[in-house]
């Protein structure tokens, strides 16, 4: 099997921007998947049978509501995401690649869980750093400060007295 970033330089610059190319290929067949749109369906809850309380926080054409299976709070089906157990840790290399595709695409509903965005991105950025759901939000604020110019930094840190 030749390189195709090999092959044809013009279109891929590098193994680097194939496997850039191959991840968008495999996400875009993960929001269609069968395993993944049929589980959806099965999880929803039409506003009908949702308590008011609830569904009048979000917009009167929101149709269905699901429940996180992490926290257990009720959100519209927009508002929640598939999560692989497994992580999808991502991949460097064509070799991680054909690693990576299998545990992305080849799985069954034991596999997947049904979030909402705080929690999906909770359990992601712990699966990135290796970290506890627990130390999530001392990396988000490590992360955060990280992300502050020098002078707020110093800031932050003369307010903290360090």
């Amino acid at each position: 099997m030749g390189k195709p970033w090999e092959d044809v330089p013009d279109i891929w610059e590098d193994e680097q921007a194939y496997c850039n190319w191959l991840r968008s290929q495999v996400r875009r067949m993960w929001t269609r998947h069968p395993i993944k749109t049929t589980y959806v369906k099965n999880r929803r809850i039409p506003k009908s049978e949702v308590a008011k309380a609830i569904t009048s926080q979000f917009s009167a054409n929101t149709k269905f509501f699901c429940a996180c299976e992490m926290c257990g709070k009720m959100s519209p089906q927009s508002h929640m995401e598939v999560d692989h157990k497994l992580g999808g840790k991502g991949f460097k290399n064509y070799k991680e690649f054909l690693v990576w595709q299998k545990t992305m695409l080849f799985l069954g509903y034991e596999d997947i869980q049904h979030l909402c965005t705080p929690c999906h991105s909770d359990v992601s950025l712990s699966q990135k750093l290796g970290c506890t759901l627990e130390d999530v939000p001392f990396h988000r604020d490590r992360i955060a400060f990280g992300k502050l110019k020098a002078a707020p930094q110093k800031a932050k840190l003369a307010k903290l007295k360090l």
